[in-house]
């Protein structure tokens, strides 16, 4: 069928092909304000619409430049030179017309009679694109030298779920994270740990892409979050290294370093990145339970001392054979390890009456390991058609040893009981990917892009649960499982760009994706085998109505398919009474959505709803009302409906004072579907963040930033209003060259996470409280060597980039 498919695809790129247009081609020279030529200097050729670049090209020795094979009838050629000011040309092709001298073009300096001159280009905070919005995180000093989460939690629509280990984006469920335009393949919650413990400092920008094109897997009801590592920026070598040192209740610290070196053929690159993160949790769960006539009250207080360690590595390359052909590769690895160390208090009462309860110390390890490695060719014909072809391995191994002793007391606070347990928890991961892309020049506004990809990926998850019985370890039936998974994933797509004048543009693409997985398990209610096919369509409208005018429309139908954790039996106790498993019976989420923008200057106002059907509620409670056991698990619901509303504003108040508004207003609807009584639940909620910039003397830069949320709903409970203020301060140092920021994160300690369920008809009376580090401070200092005018390697996306975040 998939075979099939793109041969349906590849005939149409030879039915549609059409012999290529006439080439214009743009020349000219380049001097300074005296008349003497500049080399190497920058020449881009840009949309006028909305500065989008279409090529580039650098002076010669004497300061001349060719642009050929220029396909537009207008465009603007934007000339820069560090220690000159940039300057823009507009030109238009009229008649038969195929050549265009500009003559010369003349830089004026932009500093004189300076024994030092220092060009600054700052980029801002949010950039918005046609399909996503782009957070510069190098430009963000409250978060300097803090955690990746640190980031994400406070940028605009983003939503971090700590306690339900997930992530919303303009308050929708759902999201696929990219890093480096490559899924990350953990399940979510893991993913959270491990952007917990990666620096913030290595990060140069996070993508915000609330409805992707057919191009991208269509994975993730909630869009991407593509997070962008820094990368050194013709010919030498670069790079840059950073140290931090914070404390908050505990000590943390990081080194960093990446280097690129580039030579007229060979691209070579390197990052090394090693962070360590102690921190503190403090956790309450309460419930009460009305079982066979009493009202059972169970409270769980746990104080919790967690330690993450974080080593990562990518080496990477690229040749470039000649102008058309380009082969490369890189191979990967990080290990994340996670150790905790928690004292546990559950009280139970029966009608108000103490009934005892149990102490519990545990001592828990979470390590994820991963090896990657990717080969690549790309082909570029002489009329901008490209090939690309790309493989991918992918191993990943998870361990999570847990060791508990309980002891339970009576009403009188004796022990009666003393207990010794251990649970094992091993999975290794292995995945297989090949992906294909062709894009098509069908005239001069018309491009067809079409693709294939194919992904295989296998695991086993060993479960056991032990309880040492007379100076021997017992096994405990029922919680011991080995349950080998296996999912094929085959995909073929195509997509339609068509520019209908200057300010038009129009995207529409169709994607069918084929899945096929199956879980065995020691019993039949953990087994299944299933298999989906699904049509995703995507539709992509904008018009710049002038200069500072632009609307946009979009439309996507996405799929989130249950993690590999959330599907597989597992167990992890929180203590004897509450623990969390999977659920092998959770179908795929469906969702539709539709975003319309209105750009006006750098304001944006964006309104989206989107309809998911069996959307995923993680980590909700279902009580046992015999035993009074609480069982977290991943379960669908009938249907999730959003609204959201979203704002964004640059203010420059005065020249030394500017800041960033961000608004996100939102609706939720959900019905459940699991339970005895089903119901529904409306909420209506809003997100507030402002940063604020202040430009001091003597080099100084200040920033204050601020986040409020009020009320809303995870799943189908609720949580409370939290909020944070965060300052940061830096200086530039050892002529801009070095970088030093200090920051102070959660300075009134306001963001603390609260949770309450209340269903009486589903016996569900539930209150959860997560507390985390506040009040943490760092310092980080940044140095930059090398040559300044080595260029970024280039970002490509392989064939792994869309695989769903689903391993466990």
């Amino acid at each position: 069928m998939i075979t099939r498919l793109f041969s349906l695809f590849i005939s149409v790129i030879v039915l549609f092909a059409e012999t290529s247009q006439a080439q214009s081609v743009v020349k000219g020279r380049v001097t300074d304000d005296k008349g003497q030529a500049i080399p190497a200097a920058n020449i881009l050729l840009l949309r006028p619409a909305d500065s989008l670049l279409i090529k580039g090209v650098l002076t010669d020795a004497n300061g001349y430049f060719r642009i050929d094979q220029i396909k537009t009838k207008e465009g603007v050629i934007s000339v820069r030179m560090t220690g000159y000011k940039r300057k823009d040309t507009h030109f238009s092709f009229t008649g038969a017309d195929t050549a265009l001298q500009l003559g010369s073009i003349s830089l004026i300096t932009v500093v004189s009679n300076l024994k030092q001159v220092e060009i600054i280009e700052q980029k801002p905070l949010y950039e918005q694109k046609i399909d996503r919005l782009v957070v510069n995180v190098s430009n963000n000093i409250a978060t300097a030298g803090g955690t990746v989460i640190d980031v994400l939690e406070r940028s605009p629509g983003v939503s971090v779920e700590r306690q339900s280990g997930s992530i919303s984006l303009n308050a929708r469920d759902g999201v696929q994270i990219m890093i480096n335009g490559k899924v990350s393949r953990l399940p979510m919650d893991a993913v959270i740990q491990m952007l917990s413990s990666m620096s913030s400092s290595n990060i140069d920008r996070i993508e915000l892409i609330s409805n992707p094109g057919a191009r991208y897997e269509a994975s993730g009801n909630g869009g991407i979050i593509n997070i962008i590592l820094k990368k050194p920026a013709d010919l030498g070598t670069k790079g840059s290294y950073n140290i931090i040192l914070g404390y908050g209740k505990h000590e943390k610290a990081g080194v960093g370093l990446n280097l690129n070196h580039r030579t007229e053929k060979l691209n070579t690159y390197l990052d090394l990145s090693f962070y360590r993160n102690h921190t503190e949790q403090h956790f309450e769960n309460s419930r009460m339970v009305h079982s066979a006539g009493d009202n059972v009250g169970t409270a769980t207080v746990s104080e919790r001392d967690p330690v993450t360690t974080n080593y990562s590595g990518l080496f990477g390359m690229d040749y470039m054979v000649n102008k058309q052909l380009t082969i490369g590769g890189y191979i990967s690895a990080y290990s994340n390890k996670w150790v905790m160390d928690a004292d546990n208090l559950v009280s139970i009462d029966t009608n108000n009456i103490s009934s005892g309860g149990i102490k519990i110390n545990n001592h828990e390890t979470s390590r994820w390991q991963n090896l990657a490695g990717n080969i690549y060719l790309a082909y570029s014909w002489t009329d901008g058609s490209t090939l690309s072809l790309d493989a991918d391995y992918l191993y990943y191994n998870n361990s999570n040893p847990t060791t508990y002793r309980n002891r339970y007391f009576n009403e009188s606070d004796a022990v009666v009981i003393d207990s010794n347990l251990r649970a094992e928890k091993h999975t290794p991961v292995n995945i297989w990917v090949a992906k294909l892309d062709y894009t098509k020049k069908l005239g001069e506004k018309m491009e067809l892009e079409t693709g294939a990809k194919g992904s295989f990926s296998k695991f086993t998850n060993d479960v056991s649960l032990d309880e040492l019985s007379n100076g021997k370890w017992a096994n405990v039936p029922g919680f011991t499982v080995s349950a080998p998974y296996n999912e094929n994933i085959g995909a073929v797509y195509a997509a339609l760009n068509t520019t209908f004048s200057k300010s038009t543009r129009l995207n529409v693409g169709l994607r069918y994706e084929y899945a096929d997985i199956s879980l065995k398990g020691t019993d039949v209610k953990t087994a299944l085998s299933r298999s989906f096919s699904n049509l995703f369509p995507t539709f992509f409208f904008a018009h710049d109505i002038n200069k500072k005018n632009t609307i946009q429309f979009s439309y996507g139908r996405r799929i989130t398919r249950p993690a590999f954790s959330d599907l597989a039996p597992f167990v992890i106790f929180l203590d004897p009474t509450a623990y969390y498993y999977g659920n092998a019976a959770l179908l795929p989420a469906i969702a539709d959505g539709i975003k319309l923008d209105y750009k006006y200057d750098r304001y944006l106002l964006s309104l989206q709803y989107s309809h998911e059907s069996n959307a995923f509620a993680q980590r909700q409670p279902v009580i046992n009302d015999s035993s009074s056991v609480e069982i977290l698990t991943t379960l669908n619901l009938k249907y999730r409906n959003t609204y959201s509303l979203i704002f964004t504003a640059p203010v420059n108040i005065i020249q030394w004072w500017n800041l960033q508004l961000n608004v996100l207003g939102s609706y939720r609807e959900v019905q459940t579907s699991h339970l005895d009584e089903n119901f529904v639940r409306r909420q209506t909620s809003a997100r507030v963040n402002v940063v604020q910039r202040f430009k001091l003397p003597a080099k100084f830069t200040l920033e204050l930033s601020t986040l409020y949320r009020t009320p809303s709903i995870t799943g189908i409970s609720k949580t409370a209003a939290a909020g944070s203020v965060d300052l940061g301060i830096q200086r530039k140092i050892q002529q801009g060259k070095g970088n030093i920021r200090l920051n102070i994160n959660d300075i009134f300690w306001t963001n603390i996470d609260k949770l309450t369920l209340y269903q009486p008809a589903n016996n569900l009376d539930v209150k959860i409280l997560y507390r985390y580090e506040p009040r943490v401070i760092r310092l980080n200092y940044t140095y930059n060597f090398g040559n300044t005018k080595v260029k970024n390697r280039a970002e490509r996306e392989t064939g792994a980039n869309e695989i769903d975040n689903r391993v466990n």
